[in-house]
């Protein structure tokens, strides 16, 4: 589990939450996987901090999660015995 610490006192209460997909993550990756994870959450508060919308909040983590090539969360890819079926999700 990865959290992002906040100074409730200082800061409106936001609650932001991702997640890196299912499946298997090797554990030589955790370390990148848990940064990516905490930057998605960071670019989604420092967006709600600053008067931004709940929904452009969930876009600027999404963008962080797709730009990772470990999360690979833009198209869904199946394994590569199934090389045809490829899906995108918008």
């Amino acid at each position: 589990m990865t959290s992002v610490t906040v100074d409730l006192k200082r800061s409106p209460q936001y609650i932001v939450a991702v997640h890196g997909g299912a499946g298997y993550h090797a554990v030589a990756d955790e370390a990148q996987l848990k940064k990516a994870l905490k930057t998605a959450c960071k670019k989604a508060i420092g967006d709600l901090q600053t008067d931004g919308s709940s929904a452009v909040a969930v876009e600027k983590a999404i963008e962080v999660l797709e730009d990772d090539p470990l999360l690979n969360a833009g198209p869904i890819r199946f394994p590569p015995d199934h090389p045809s079926l490829e899906l995108t999700s918008y």
